[in-house]
């Protein structure tokens, strides 16, 4: 079991986990899932199981507390002083395992963040309580767009 970067034979792997894991929304295109491993491939990464892919991880920098548009692939110029957690899944088979922890403990330990003021994100599917666990805190009354589902949460996370 290793965490290791997403290389291009993953991404059959990573799509079927994203299809598997969300009943509230769509799940994403390859295109838009893959804009933003190429606009930042060191904040991506995936779990292996026995060589196979159990959960990754999609991240990258982003400028505002709005998020990104989802089903809408990132521009390779894509900047700013927030990190955006895009996605963390981890497979059915595999929940419970502590693995999410592992692969936020990754991101936030083996990483260089030294560049970013915070890390952002939309909880979706009730999983606010997961991310509160990593020290991440709602904002409230921030405007979502219904594509991420019913009752999404704008969460951040200060890195100084």
């Amino acid at each position: 079991m290793t965490i290791t970067s997403i290389d291009e034979g993953d991404w059959t792997a990573i799509l079927k986990l994203e299809a598997d894991a969300y009943s509230e929304i769509e799940p994403e295109s390859l295109e838009t899932l893959r804009s933003r491993w190429l606009v930042s491939p060191e904040y991506c990464f995936v779990y292996r199981t026995g060589g196979d892919v159990a959960a990754y991880l999609l991240a990258h920098p982003w400028h505002s507390l709005h998020p990104p548009t989802l089903f809408k692939p990132l521009a390779l110029d894509t900047h700013g002083d927030m990190l955006f957690i895009h996605d963390l899944v981890v497979a059915r088979e595999h929940a419970g395992n502590g693995i999410g922890r592992l692969m936020i403990r990754h991101l936030l330990c083996e990483t260089c963040l030294e560049d970013f003021s915070k890390i952002t994100l939309v909880a979706v599917q009730s999983s606010a309580a997961f991310w509160a666990k990593f020290e991440f805190e709602t904002l409230e009354n921030m405007p979502l767009s219904d594509t991420y589902g019913e009752r999404p949460k704008f969460m951040q996370r200060f890195i100084r």
